[in-house]
């Protein structure tokens, strides 16, 4: 059976794949042709409750206090790192973090770790589904689930984690809803840390939100039929509203059209493409939709200021830098 692209948009991405980087270049750069999408922690296994706590040190440790370059399609992941420096790899920057910070990564959002050893901390792992509902309950959540977080771990946000943790390890009969309600605490507390953008009608931003997710899935798949072939028409068609209206929408919360909202997306995952996998700069060109590799250097270039080439050559000699 054929699906469509709509059906195969919404279906999601299936894929996992297992291993972890042994070396400060596998943290920059996977051998395969593709980013991993990782279920937990390079593992299939789902979630036996709608959330996962568990401690940094219980899985790092196995991996070498090392977890790959990868992303997932869906699980949202809070990292609360008690002590000890960590280096965190998100879509392609290294950035080099303090002992007591809070990081948040919604799906589709490259990321690794190099913790030191025996790092303290705790990782909360939630199923997107529950995202969503809780958005769609509390949209105040919205602008800080929906992007990557670093933010210091302050009292109030320490003792939220905590609290997930303590009612993770109950049995008892209220567990599931002292679970929920230690969550909901969670992630108000760390909505509270957020600092806004200028203001614009919450439909616009739930509507750019929604495109954005719904692009960055598209050319995450890497299928025919996906993100190269989908239009601002079909966007707009599986959000419900007509193009006009994507457009209208669009332009109010973030001053850009949709196709170049879209666009902003397909670079990005040039960008992930170039740092993670070893396909060559026509390769990426060619699965993101550039019939030509030249047209795709210079759109790369317009975009990021650099040719593809140099971006690669400037993650390689950050890479040899810190090595």
């Amino acid at each position: 059976m054929v699906l469509s692209a709509h059906e195969r948009l919404t279906e999601g991405i299936e894929r996992a794949l297992t291993g972890t980087f042994q070396s400060l270049s596998d943290f920059f750069y996977d051998s395969s042709e593709s980013i991993p999408a990782y279920d937990l922690y390079g593992e299939r296994a789902e979630l036996p409750d709608f959330l996962h706590c568990e401690r940094i040190v219980a899985r790092a440790a196995k991996h070498g206090w090392s977890i790959a370059a990868h992303r997932h399609a869906r699980l949202h992941q809070f990292f609360w790192v008690k002590d000890r420096a960590v280096a965190l790899n998100l879509e392609g920057r290294r950035h080099r973090l303090a002992a007591g910070r809070v990081v948040s990564l919604p799906i589709f959002c490259v990321h690794g770790f190099e913790f030191e050893p025996q790092t303290q901390g705790l990782v909360v792992t939630v199923h997107q589904e529950e995202i969503a509902r809780l958005v769609d309950q509390h949209p105040a959540l919205a602008p800080c689930l929906a992007q990557p977080m670093i933010v210091s771990a302050h009292d109030d946000l320490a003792a939220a984690f905590a609290a997930v943790e303590r009612e993770f390890r109950h049995h008892d009969g209220l567990r599931n809803l002292a679970l929920r309600g230690a969550f909901l605490s969670l992630v108000s507390t760390l909505a509270r840390s957020y600092q806004p953008g200028p203001k614009a009608d919450k439909r616009a931003q739930d509507r750019v939100a929604q495109l954005l997710h719904a692009a960055r899935q598209a050319y995450a798949d890497g299928r025919e039929g996906m993100g190269p072939d989908l239009r601002v028409q079909d966007y707009a068609k599986l959000l419900g509203i007509s193009p006009a209206h994507l457009n209208r929408l669009c332009q109010e919360a973030s001053g850009q059209s949709p196709g170049a909202l879209i666009e902003t997306v397909r670079l990005q995952e040039a960008k992930r493409l170039l740092a993670y996998t070893r396909m060559s700069v026509a390769e990426v060109g060619y699965r993101l939709g550039f019939d030509d590799p030249s047209y795709f250097a210079r759109a790369f270039k317009r975009g990021q200021g650099v040719s593809p080439k140099a971006y690669r050559q400037q993650l390689q000699a950050q890479d040899a830098a810190a090595s």
